[in-house]
């Protein structure tokens, strides 16, 4: 779980005072099932007094969790009664629905919406900017200190070493962290982490970093070598090698390096790229079975569709989901394809996951069911897709969506196809549909483990199973895309580590800059109500 902070703008809202502009203020209500809003609003800005085109500074703060639809309601209202704290006794101006991923996946990290009062009727219009925030338990920066030819004496009685890092603020400084003492010459300590809050205490102003090296002594320790960084210097260093030399040619080998989260690589713009795999095997329909809803329109498969596309489209710039089928003869073919890239009915103008689910539709015409049930067809098309993408240097991410009814049928080859694509950015979730025996989904997994892998491979646990008819039907609109989405933030980071990328760095707009530039006012504790 993460935490992620909103800055919020209004601009053009009504001016509903007579003698003066409206003394707007902005309520976030979360959504608790589909339809229904919680009561209480989760926390508020501050009130803006005379200004119809305020900028808040009190952050509106929630918990992110990337496998959920998190939707969010934001109600801007007129404050006229000022000893009063509940929305409901102000003046009603508008509101937005959003949800935080759709927020989140936006290059730019802002989202802009027209305030709505009824369907139509415009109320001005709402920025919303989002970006993360570190748990001060978050201990995001890493620290390798060692020392070389250290100038100690090892007669009699040996002289020991060690390190402090403190917080200086004014002429009063901070002990953050202090090492443990060492004998050697060639000291070299553990890897210890601190957060940003360790190190300047969410103050930016006339703030510190200090590096203290000292020699143990009988009454008191001996400093060999200091360094100071202003918080700038110590953001900009990170990842460096900084050495201290200092007496007898004495030196200390310093880096840090900030660790990298989930929510880095989205901000940084990473696309994360779905792509669809869809069952068409005969088995999927009989004199009692019809999964894909040919004769009765109630598809499972539709239904896996929507849960786990509508989170994902959020994070997908281009609104373009290619769906696929297998173990069917499509479009008049006599041979049974195991990689067809399904057309769409051109009348459709639906993007992102609707439009997906209206070509899986359209294709219900234009297949005859068949088999065998195999994957690693589909699993080897997304794998070239995406070498090429790899070889441009494209900051992409890419999940396959197998949704299947049956066992499969080219189980090593199979394995062989996603041991070859664990060398790409990509994870696949079968979700499995009907009642049939997914026993070597299971079989699956111990494979893979147990499979002698190539030295140019990284394994990396890229495959996730669920079966449909496990979830609770009234539940299964939260539990489903749970249960397959929860890994993927874990396996995304495995691959960035495992290939060494960073995270980009995209230039913000002004808008964004200026929302999160200004600090809270001193009664953000007011916050939750």
């Amino acid at each position: 779980m993460s935490v992620v902070e909103l800055r919020i703008a209004v601009k053009n809202i009504p001016t509903l005072d007579i003698l003066s502009q409206s003394d707007p203020q902005v309520f976030l209500f979360l959504q608790k099932s589909y339809g229904i809003w919680d009561e209480n609003p989760h926390c508020k800005t501050e009130i803006v007094k005379n200004n119809s085109n305020p900028k808040f500074t009190t952050p509106l703060i929630m918990d992110y969790h990337f496998e959920e639809l998190q939707r969010i309601k934001l109600i801007v209202v007129d404050v006229d009664k000022f000893d009063n704290p509940r929305w409901q006794a102000q003046e009603y101006v508008g509101e937005f629905i959003t949800d935080i991923g759709s927020i989140l996946g936006k290059q730019k990290g802002i989202m802009q919406g027209s305030l709505t009062r009824r369907v139509g009727e415009k109320r001005g219009e709402i920025i919303i900017a989002a970006r993360e925030v570190r748990n001060e338990n978050s201990k995001n920066y890493k620290f390798h200190i060692s020392g070389y030819n250290i100038p100690i004496s090892s007669f009699i009685t040996k002289e020991k070493t060690y390190y402090e890092i403190v917080r200086i603020i004014e002429d009063s400084e901070f002990s953050v962290h202090r090492s443990t003492s060492s004998s050697s010459k060639n000291p070299e300590w553990e890897p210890m982490y601190l957060s940003e809050n360790d190190l300047w205490n969410n103050v930016n102003d006339n703030v510190k970093i200090g590096f203290k090296y000292f020699k143990d002594g009988r009454k008191n320790p001996k400093l060999l070598c200091n360094k100071i960084w202003s918080i700038d210097d110590f953001i900009k260093n990170s990842g460096t090698l900084q050495r201290i030399v200092f007496e007898k040619h004495g030196e200390i080998r310093l880096s840090y390096k900030k660790e990298k989260t989930f929510l880095d690589y989205i901000e940084g713009g990473l696309e994360i790229q779905l792509s669809i795999a869809v069952d068409f095997t005969a088995s999927n329909l009989d004199r009692e079975i019809d999964l894909h809803g040919i004769n009765s329109n109630n598809s499972e498969y539709e239904r896996a569709m929507h849960l786990v596309g509508t989170i994902l489209e959020k994070y997908d710039s281009d609104d373009h989901i290619p769906v696929y089928g297998f173990g069917g003869k499509f479009y008049g073919n006599s041979i049974v394809s195991h990689n067809c890239l399904l057309t769409s009915d051109e009348s459709s103008h639906a993007t992102g996951i609707s439009r997906a689910i209206d070509i899986y539709k359209h294709s219900l015409q234009n297949v005859n069911l068949s088999g065998p049930t195999n994957f690693s067809p589909i699993i080897q098309t997304i794998s070239n897709n995406l070498k090429k993408l790899v070889s441009m240097q494209k900051n992409v991410y890419a999940i396959l969506l197998i949704i299947t009814d049956g066992i499969i049928s080219d189980l090593n080859n199979t394995i062989e196809a996603i041991m070859n694509a664990t060398t790409y950015p990509l994870s696949i979730i079968i979700v499995g549909v009907g009642h049939a025996n997914f026993s070597n989904m299971t079989l699956l997994a111990d494979e893979l483990l147990s499979r002698k892998w190539d030295d140019n491979l990284h394994p990396r646990d890229i495959v996730h199973f669920v079966r449909i008819n496990d979830f609770i039907r009234d539940k299964i609109n939260v539990d489903l895309p749970r249960a397959v989405l929860k890994e993927i933030p874990g396996q995304i980071m495995e691959y960035m580590k495992i290939h060494n990328i960073e995270p980009k760095r995209l230039k913000k707009p002004d808008i964004y800059n200026e929302l999160f530039s200004s600090s809270p006012p001193p009664y953000i504790s007011e916050n939750n109500s």
